[in-house]
């Protein structure tokens, strides 16, 4: 093994332990009110001590999204006042404006380590992506007014996007590549789908069904379609899973009961968590066995910062928080990367978990400088290998010990013929 691949693994997994150390949140469910125009949080055990986080600069919140590795919540507005993505610390603090000038934001989902989130616009009938601070807006999926997405979901490691289809004329569930491309029709003969989560790691999709009344889950590619929960849930919304814990988290929309739900992944055991709430809508999670971080070493040779579980559904992988072994011969070399502001100041450095923190970095390093002009980040020249000094030392270390061997040799052979 080279003297830079062991060092680079090591500082990999110097790495995975300090983003695990950094990711130590209480473990929560977090919920958007439409009707009260708030975001809260509650313990995800029981459903005790509700808090009001976001209540100010929020009218209609509808879809949630939590990045553990950062500390923060993005929530879609659907406020004809001002259709807009926002975000804020955790624990509701230092709300920031991202995206303004949609039209009627719903579901969202973030690419934590691509640096991107995700989103379905009902009004134009588009699923757009932008960086996680608001810029570069793209879209993906242009339609027209007859297609509906919903809820959006992504499996990054497929390189899919997932969403609910609520137009009258088709009910379903589709996916695409990740740039909008190589539609697939996945579900039809649904009613009003809503919500819509992924268990990649198991193959499986989930998701909600306001028209009957349901929650189901089907196989990736839409085979083998079940009912999971039929009772004890009238209009479910949108839906998260805690696949550490095995458990299902539903918002219910009724005016019977105001409510969030869960259950096992089977649909077993259903339990009322929250009740008395006004019109809960999206949903997520800091999972009940909580969330550990780490860097996960792909055997193409670079790492990033995911779950345990994100890391192992792809094989091939090796998660470095705790040492658990996947398959394959795994490097871990680190990344160069280099930043360019507008007007012409630049740094560089190389990363050991990938490029996201620096790509950040390099924003908030360009702020005073007229903005980013290019951030760019290469694995090839990372790779270190010795150089013409080393290469030296080695040689001379050969050397040694061979005229050290030759030596010996010679002394043995002399104390014999003695």
């Amino acid at each position: 093994m080279k003297p830079g691949r062991i060092q680079t693994q090591f500082l990999c997994m110097a790495a995975a332990l300090s983003l695990g150390a950094q990711t130590a949140y209480p473990q929560t469910v977090y919920w958007t009110d439409v009707g009260t125009g708030k975001i809260q949080r509650a313990d995800l055990d029981g459903g005790t001590g509700v808090e009001d986080l976001v209540t100010t600069q929020v009218i209609e919140p509808v879809g949630l999204a939590l990045d553990l590795v950062a500390g923060k919540m993005y929530w879609t507005e659907a406020s004809p006042a001002d259709f807009m993505i926002s975000r804020a610390n955790l624990d509701g603090t230092n709300v920031e404006l991202l995206v303004t000038g949609l039209d009627h934001p719903s579901g969202i989902t973030l690419d934590v380590v691509g640096g991107k989130m995700y989103w379905t616009d009902i009004g134009t009938g588009k699923i757009q992506r932008g960086n996680l601070n608001g810029s570069s807006v793209e879209d993906l999926l242009t339609i027209g007014a007859v297609f509906t997405p919903v809820d959006i979901a992504l499996d990054v490691s497929g390189n899919k996007i997932y969403w609910t289809e609520s137009t009258l004329a088709d009910f379903m569930i589709q996916r695409a590549d990740l740039d909008g491309s190589n539609v697939e029709l996945l579900v039809t003969d649904l009613v009003n789908p809503s919500g819509i989560a992924l268990d990649v790691a198991a193959g499986k999709m989930y998701w909600t069904d306001l028209g009957t009344g349901k929650i189901q889950r089907a196989n990736l590619d839409g085979s083998g379609v079940e009912d999971l929960v039929t009772t004890s849930v009238i209009e479910p919304v949108r839906i998260a899973l805690d696949l550490q814990a095995g458990k299902i988290y539903w918002t219910e929309a009724s005016p019977a009961d105001f409510m969030i739900s869960r259950a096992e992944l089977d649909g077993t055991g259903v339990e009322f968590l929250i009740t008395g709430l006004t019109s809960p809508s999206g949903i997520d999670l800091v999972p009940l066995a909580g969330p550990t971080f780490g860097a996960c070493c792909f055997d193409i040779g670079f790492c990033t910062p995911q779950t345990q579980e994100e890391c192992e559904s792809v094989e091939g992988q090796l998660y470095l928080g705790d040492g658990t072994e996947c398959v394959g011969d795994f490097t871990c070399p680190a990344m160069c990367w280099t930043c360019l502001c507008t007007d012409g100041l630049s740094d560089s450095d190389q990363s050991a978990i990938g490029c996201f923190g620096p790509q950040k970095s390099c924003d908030e390093f360009c702020q005073g400088h007229g903005g980013t002009q290019s951030f760019q980040c290469d694995l090839g020249p990372c790779i270190s290998i010795p150089t013409v000094s080393e290469w030296g030392l080695v040689v001379m270390t050969l050397l040694v010990l061979t005229a050290g061997s030759l030596l010996f040799a010679r002394a043995r052979a002399y104390r014999e013929i003695s």
